[in-house]
């Protein structure tokens, strides 16, 4: 029998992320695409005598972001008539989704300082689609916050519009637009969270069974499931004539079976210290004036540090995806799997911050503006070769339907035994999840289809 003492004070160890003030400016500096860059860098230079920063014409650096995401961020574009020559109007012609989000959050009079603050960190850390894919318990240990505070703070962000932002999985992202719509109900949540996969391949009868409802009450189901939005932020620029504007944060070069990376900042602003100031400094000025000055002054050295770690870490960062990729920049063969996480230790970084830097930044290649997001690749799951990324997967899958017999086309199971002579297992499920997501039809309406 042993005795223990109760409500005796525990100690416990363990190691907590803290960043210091300069830091976390550093990171917003990291976090913002140069259009917002440029934007922040001229309004700094009206408010501080000390700091000079020249802008590069508009004309010389603007490419409008298509649908296909074609553009030059290095070449001459014609934007609409009506659009002015200056480059903060060019950049900021419509709201980006974030300043969509943070003018929601201005308006509301209920929000804290303080929870308002959490709240604008939140949107700052979504990615493109508007999902929040940083484990929230580092974001908590970021802001120093306990998980349940984070959490309220997600829960406000949860609730601006467009619904689904902020989510953390398709999953919760479908939850947030049904319990906002007049449809919600136990069968189309218990669709949501179970039935996805049975949904994607039209698999009525599996569905039934799952939701032990008439065909006739399924179907209505998927109906409602299938008008949601997997991608809150999708078709936020769409209707209007404004054009939405982005830069390459840098070009990847192919030289000599070699990859050359030249950053793309240097050709959109210089930023230096006005030296005019500081050339009478000791003689004319009063002594508060003199302390102004050596106040302005740190503050732009601050700045001017700022940007140079942006560009290194961005430079870095670049480089180092573009040297594990290199296979595709040089060859258009697979990406490779790499997740944000093998990087981010490969550099000595923390995951929130890779992340941060490649949110809304893009790499012009071969005339092609790349999101640095899509030079990430899952590992195929269960794949026999664990070099073979997904996207390789799909590769495979679309060479081997493209070139089957449309009159016999292969089966899922047909599919799975091809892989799999190639060293590659995987599961008829998955096969058909990379099938849908390559948007080719299943055998049955492709043969269909060769026999009209």
């Amino acid at each position: 029998m042993s005795l223990e003492q109760t409500n005796k004070p525990r100690t416990q160890q363990g190691q907590r992320l803290i960043l210091s003030p300069s830091q976390q400016e550093a990171i917003r500096f990291l976090q913002m695409p140069l259009p917002a860059l440029c934007q922040y860098l001229e309004q700094a230079a009206l408010s501080n005598p000390m700091l000079e920063v020249e802008l590069a014409p508009t004309e010389s650096i603007l490419s409008p972001l298509k649908e296909d995401a074609l553009g030059s961020a290095f070449s001459s574009v014609t934007s609409s008539s009506n659009a002015s020559s200056d480059l903060t109007t060019l950049c900021t012609q419509a709201p980006t989704f974030t300043e969509y989000l943070n003018a929601q959050l201005g308006q509301s009079a209920a929000l804290s300082s303080a929870l308002l603050s959490q709240c604008r960190y939140l949107v700052g850390c979504l990615d493109t689609r508007g999902y929040l894919n940083i484990p929230l318990s580092s974001l908590a240990e970021e802001m120093h916050l306990s998980l349940l505070q984070a959490e309220q703070a997600l829960y406000v962000v949860q609730s601006l519009d467009p619904a689904g932002v902020g989510a953390r999985s398709l999953q919760e992202c479908l939850t947030l637009q049904l319990v906002q719509s007049h449809f919600f109900c136990e069968t189309s949540l218990h669709l949501i969270e179970y039935g996805l996969p049975l949904l994607a391949r039209k698999d009525y009868a599996g569905l039934d069974k799952l939701l032990h409802t008439a065909r006739s009450a399924t179907l209505e189901a998927c109906s409602i499931v299938a008008k949601l939005n997997p991608i809150p932020s999708s078709g936020f620029y769409s209707g209007g004539e404004n054009v939405s504007y982005t830069f390459a944060e840098a070009e990847i070069i192919p030289d000599g079976g070699e990859l050359r990376v030249t950053l793309a900042d240097e050709l959109l602003y210089s930023i230096h210290i006005h030296t005019d100031y500081l050339v009478h400094s000791g003689s004319l000025y009063s002594p508060e004036e003199k302390c102004y000055i050596r106040q302005k002054t740190a503050e732009a050295n601050q700045l001017m540090d700022n940007i140079a770690r942006r560009r290194n870490t961005l430079y870095t960062l670049i480089c180092t995806l573009a040297e594990y990729q290199r296979d595709y920049f040089l060859s258009q063969q697979p990406l490779r799997p790499l997740t944000m996480q093998q990087l981010a230790d490969s550099l000595s970084l923390h995951v929130s911050t890779v992340s941060r830097a490649c949110q809304d930044k893009y790499i012009r290649f071969g005339g092609r503006m790349l999101p640095l997001r899509e030079l990430f690749s899952m590992p195929a799951p269960s794949a026999g070769d664990a070099s073979l990324s997904v996207c390789a997967i799909r590769r495979i899958l679309q060479s081997a339907i493209k070139s089957e017999d449309s009159a016999h086309p292969f089966t899922d199971e047909q599919l799975c035994a091809l892989l799999a002579r190639q060293g590659i297992s995987l599961s008829r499920r998955t096969v058909a999840k990379y099938r849908d997501e390559l948007g080719i039809a299943n055998h049955f309406s492709r043969q269909q289809k060769s026999l009209k």
